[in-house]
């Protein structure tokens, strides 16, 4: 599961669809600016970044993105999830 996100300045992200502490779907979370908010234990992430914010060891794992006219085109390597 991939989680896209569209931020300011037309940029767009993708990362891991699920939060590392326990696999919630992080889509049901709510984003408050660039700062995602998991809603089963409230772990936090910059979405800018994929950085933890809260607990700030945590990481989202960040997949490249391509844009091209309005086709979003995501790299997964193989084998991964």
């Amino acid at each position: 599961m991939i989680l896209l996100v569209h931020l300011a300045g037309g940029n767009i992200c993708a990362y891991q669809g699920y939060c590392p502490h326990q696999k919630t779907i992080l889509a049901d979370g709510e984003l408050d600016g660039h700062i995602l908010t998991c809603a089963a234990h409230f772990w936090q992430f910059d979405v800018s970044t994929g950085e933890g914010v809260n607990p700030k060891h945590c990481q989202l794992h960040r997949y490249p993105v391509k844009v091209e006219n309005s086709t979003i085109s995501v790299g997964i390597p193989q084998g991964s999830r």
